[in-house]
């Protein structure tokens, strides 16, 4: 009999996204909890100030709506410009 039941078996799916900066890289992150829509959209971002970039990740799950994806990461765009 197993003992341990997988996240996915309780319920509990989880996933997100990430950008990992060296620390020598001056970097500010990018607010985007307002973007966030779980089950459609999940987003990071960074601005990296010395070299005038902005760096964003973002995942949509293959059940997530892709009209609210698109058009939270077009809102994204804007945020970091």
């Amino acid at each position: 009999m197993r003992e341990v039941l997988t996240e996915k078996e309780l319920g509990l799916c989880k996933g997100g996204t990430a950008t990992y900066v060296n620390t020598s890289t001056k970097s500010k992150e990018v607010n985007v909890l307002d973007l966030v829509a779980e089950g459609d959209i999940e987003l990071c971002a960074i601005r990296c100030s010395e070299e005038k970039v902005a760096v964003a990740c973002g995942y949509r799950p293959s059940s997530g709506n892709h009209r609210i994806f698109f058009n939270n990461f077009e809102k994204l765009f804007s945020k970091t410009l």
